[in-house]
């Protein structure tokens, strides 16, 4: 796993993205089974309800792949 967080001039900000980023984090990690390789940029979520919308479609996308491929 690897992310980069870009905030400018904020420290608050900063620790918004810096938590978003750990719930995106251990919401990937509950995938289990082959590795899948995924490059993307996710831009700043306005709510928790969108930012758990994001993850959710991360992982019906990654379920979809193994599925395919099975």
């Amino acid at each position: 796993f690897f992310a980069e967080i870009s905030v400018l001039y904020s420290a608050d900000v900063n620790v918004e993205a810096g938590q978003a980023l750990n719930r995106l984090h251990y919401g990937l990690i509950s995938l289990q089974g082959d590795d899948l390789a995924v490059s993307g940029r996710i831009y700043a979520p306005e709510s928790e309800t969108e930012l758990g919308a994001v993850i959710d479609r991360l992982l019906w996308e990654a379920m979809e792949v193994k599925r395919d491929l099975s």
